[in-house]
């Protein structure tokens, strides 16, 4: 079973090869957009040169845009509810950089978003600053001392190796316990990871949460609420009935928690 996202994820690319080489441009078509391009081009201006040809045979058969539909929408979901609270500086544990903290940095709302993450990030731009820690203990933070915090799709890698952490079976529940622990009181905790029917571990990717393991486990927090993604559809639960709504998770949906402390 755990091989099921491998071989999906390999025949989904399949397909996309296989129709990309279908209605790719050809050579000899290539060589027709050359003749027709110059018996139009009536100027100087962006003359075709032999030497710099840069030949793209297969964008064509691509969509206009393609997006990931937890990514895309996790971003957008909580980069308003973030906004919402009018707080000057953030920090996030291991969130996309191209999403969540891109929306915040353009957003002009939030003045200082400090990225937590294991791994270096080669970039600096104002307003964005680094700190790298291990998200498991988070030890150069001091306790009781972050008024908003996020880590959107990150805690269900945590402690498989995948990106250079210790291997930890633990590792997931010391990210939520030590993100916790780092929130002052009245502080918010913005969180997304992988839900579904059943829990499962997808080595080394992933970890799949049935949403009450996430509850109890941030025992001294409380849920404002919850909404789940499913289907590029976001769906937004009372917070009280996230036990007996479990039955109509797929088996990888994204769940939306807000949590307050």
């Amino acid at each position: 079973m755990y091989f099921n996202d491998f071989y999906n994820n390999f025949y989904n690319n399949l397909v996309l090869k296989v129709v990309r080489y279908k209605n790719r441009i050809s050579k000899g078509q290539f060589r027709k957009q050359i003749k027709k391009y110059n018996v139009l081009n009536m100027t100087d201006e962006f003359v075709i040169s032999k030497r710099e040809l840069y030949p793209r045979l297969y964008d064509r058969a691509l969509p206009a845009g393609k997006v990931d539909g937890h990514y895309f929408l996790q971003d957008i979901y909580m980069t308003k509810k973030i906004l919402q609270s009018e707080v000057e500086t953030h920090y996030d544990v291991g969130s996309r950089v191209e999403g969540l903290i891109t929306h915040l940095l353009a957003s002009g709302m939030i003045k200082q978003v400090i990225l937590l993450d294991i791994r270096p990030l080669p970039i600096s731009f104002p307003g964005l600053d680094f700190l790298q820690t291990d998200a498991t203990n988070l030890n150069e933070i001091d306790d009781n001392s972050l008024q908003s915090l996020s880590s959107l799709h990150a805690v269900e890698h945590f402690g498989l190796g995948r990106y250079g952490d210790p291997i930890d079976p633990e590792g997931w529940r010391k990210a939520l316990k030590s993100m916790q622990r780092k929130l002052a009181k009245g502080g918010y905790l913005y969180l997304s990871v992988p839900i579904g029917k059943e829990q499962k571990l997808c080595f080394n990717a992933h970890r799949v949460f049935v949403p009450k393991t996430i509850v109890e486990t941030l025992n001294e927090l409380d849920l404002l609420s919850f909404a789940y993604i499913h289907e590029m559809k976001i769906f937004e639960i009372d917070k009280n009935l996230i036990g007996e709504m479990e039955s109509r998770l797929g088996d990888f949906d994204c769940g939306l928690f807000i949590f307050r402390k």
